[in-house]
This record gives C-alpha cells, sequence and structure tokens, in this order.
C-alpha cells in the first residue's frame, strides 16, 4: 500500500510518467496536440477527467494503486480523446458524442474505456453480449474441464485438444470475424529487465497454434516506480484466453523441470538448451495433433482470421517494427532431453473469474 510520507514521491513519479506516455501516444497515433497539464487526483467519484478551460487531464490515484498500468493508460487515453475530440475536430461539447468516438478510433481505444462508466476488471477485454451460440460452446467447455484436470497426461493432452477444435470450429461462422471489439489484448510482465531465449520462443509457438500475435515492449510498474520488458497477447478475445492460459501453465511448469533435470545431470546441465528444448518438443507435440487437410472454407477464414489480426496489431500499434533473433544452444544433450520432456508436457484446462468495478469516465 501506498500512503505517509511516500504519496507525493510517487505522485511525481507517475505524473512525470504520465508525460512520458502523452508523448509516446502522440507519436505512435500522429496526434499534434498540445501537452496538457497532467493531475494525480484523489478524487472518488472518477478514474479520469479532462477539464477543456485548465487544459488539463485528472488521473485518480486509487485506479493507479489499484490496477495495472495497461488500465491507467485505456483511462488516460480516453481523457485525450476528449482533448483531441475539442482541439483537433473541434466538438463544442464533453459528452461523448461522435466526434469523440472518431477520437477514441484516431487513438485506438479500448472498447470497454470509451463508456462514461468505465467495467475494469484486472482481466480487461471487451464487453460485449454473448450470443446463444457462444453460450453453448463455454457449456461445452466447461464439460471438458473434469477430463483436462486428469493426471493422466494422454487423456489431459486430448481434453485441451478438443477445446481447441470446438474453439476453431466457432471461429467458422464468418459472422464473427469482422466486430473489431472482438479482438483484445492481455500484457504479461513477470518484473525483469531482459527477455530470455525461451520465453520468445514460447511467444512464437503462441502466435502459431492460437492465432493470436505477441508484441514485445517495455512496461511501467507503477508500484516500483521503473520500467520492465513484457509481452503483450492480441487477438480475439477466446483465443487471447487459451494462448494466455497455456503460457502460464507451461511458464510456471518450467522452472520444475530444470530443477528436476538439473538433479539428474549434475552441475554441467545448460538451463538454456534445456528450456529451448523443452519449447521445441511441446511445439513439436501441438503439431503433430494439427490438422493438416483443412476444407477450402476453413482455409479462406483462417486467412480472413490472420488479415483481420493484422488490420487490429497496426490499429493499435501503426509505427510497430518487426525483429527477428536468432537462439543458440550450447549442450546439445540438454537440449534433447529438454525436446522429450517437451513432448510429454501435459496441458491442464483451467478455469478463469473476475470481479469488475464501476466508476464514471469523464
Amino acid at each position: 500500500m501506498i500512503d505517509g510520507d511516500f504519496s507525493s514521491y510517487y505522485k511525481k513519479a507517475w505524473t512525470l510518467q504520465l508525460y512520458r506516455e502523452f508523448d509516446d501516444i502522440c507519436f505512435q497515433y500522429s496526434a499534434k496536440l498540445r501537452k496538457p497539464t497532467i493531475q494525480i487526483s484523489d478524487s472518488n467519484s472518477w478514474w479520469g477527467k479532462w477539464d477543456p478551460l485548465l487544459r488539463c487531464i485528472y488521473i485518480n490515484t486509487n485506479l493507479i494503486k489499484q490496477y495495472d498500468w495497461t488500465v491507467v493508460i485505456e483511462i488516460f487515453k480516453h481523457e485525450i480523446a476528449h482533448q483531441f475530440a475539442q482541439e483537433i475536430l473541434s466538438s463544442k461539447t464533453h459528452h461523448h458524442d461522435e466526434l469523440f468516438h472518431c477520437a477514441c478510433e484516431q487513438l485506438a481505444v479500448a472498447h470497454w474505456a470509451r463508456r462514461a462508466t468505465g467495467d475494469i476488471s484486472k482481466t480487461v477485454g471487451p464487453d460485449t453480449k454473448k450470443s446463444a451460440q457462444l453460450t453453448k460452446i463455454e457449456a461445452k467447455l466447461a464439460k471438458l474441464q473434469a477430463l483436462s484436470q486428469s493426471s493422466n497426461e494422454n487423456e489431459a493432452f486430448l481434453a485441451m485438444h478438443m477445446a481447441k477444435k470446438l474453439q476453431e470450429k466457432f471461429q467458422i461462422e464468418p459472422s464473427n470475424l469482422s466486430d473489431s471489439e472482438d479482438y483484445t489484448f492481455r500484457r504479461i510482465c513477470h518484473e525483469k529487465k531482459s527477455i530470455p531465449h525461451h520465453q520468445l520462443r514460447l511467444a512464437s509457438l503462441l502466435c502459431e497454434h492460437y492465432l493470436v500475435d505477441i508484441v514485445f515492449q517495455t512496461s511501467y510498474c507503477a508500484k516500483k516506480t521503473t520500467t520492465y520488458k513484457s509481452l503483450e497477447i492480441i487477438g480475439r478475445k477466446e483465443n487471447v484466453e487459451l494462448a494466455e492460459y497455456l503460457y502460464f501453465y507451461v511458464w510456471n511448469r518450467l522452472p520444475l523441470m530444470w530443477q528436476a533435470y538439473k538433479r539428474q545431470a549434475g552441475a554441467g546441465a545448460n538451463r538454456k538448451s534445456y528450456l529451448l528444448g523443452v519449447i521445441a518438443g511441446l511445439a513439436e507435440k501441438l503439431e503433430s495433433d494439427k490438422e493438416h487437410n483443412l476444407s477450402q472454407q476453413e482455409v479462406e477464414v483462417r486467412a480472413l482470421q490472420s488479415q483481420t489480426l493484422n488490420l487490429a496489431i497496426r490499429k493499435r500499434y501503426p509505427k510497430l517494427r518487426q525483429t527477428s533473433q536468432r537462439s543458440r544452444f550450447r549442450d546439445m544433450i540438454g537440449y534433447s532431453e529438454g525436446q522429450k520432456n517437451g513432448r510429454r508436457l501435459a496441458i491442464n484446462k483451467g478455469i478463469k473469474q473476475s470481479n469488475p468495478q464501476k466508476l464514471l469516465l469523464r
């Protein structure tokens, strides 16, 4: 908890970071805005507010204390959209009118953050009504959870495979492919200053098998007033949830698998080689289970999904640069053992819950 003598220090640090975020947002979205005054407020009635007379953006202290910085940025962008609507689009009101929503499109404000009442939860995503078909799909997925909790690795993997195929079948409906609100993001940060090679390989695996894309970036941690390397999973909501689950399941198993192998192999074992091998083995396992004989309709739908995903990424990160990196390993034996263990890795499906809160956005 942040209070007492540290309050002024944190507020100053957060304010300076928001000024840096403002500059970055204007650069990313080519928004030629004059820099406003930014203040951290202790209000209990709103998460954020734009004052056109004082040209000041206020951000709630509790918002920063309670939520991830990605949430803070979306609320911040909401208020910048008000500034954009009035100062660039010449809006005469402070309401959430058509010009305000045009500004939100320009700044790629998340759909959940565009409303006057902000629905915020730690799992941020689009607030759309579930169709009857989606409800049936989720009911079928729930029935697979009992099987997926099996200690038998073949049964567990079969459950995950069936859930993935059900997800892909659901996405066959062309009417479900064009709504931009279906695209969401989840940011993952382990509070590290660098990105290990096996994390890059794991991200690549998710992109290939779960119809998502991943952006590596630098993220701000408000509690520690510093930045770390992070990754952001972007895609349709159901794809992002599956990819996020698999990511954390594998990521949490890797240290345990490494310690078990290290006890067996001795002091000469190479951690990097072994972990890269595990990810390679898991990739082989998923690839062997992948359906290669796709119908023409399925090929066309997947191509459309890929196109719409690329559009969503370009919209969120219009000035994104792509880079590539090669990974080399020194211990061929460790890499081979990792591959074997990766092929045997059982994937158990979990359950996620959320608890949204509401405050006003002005």
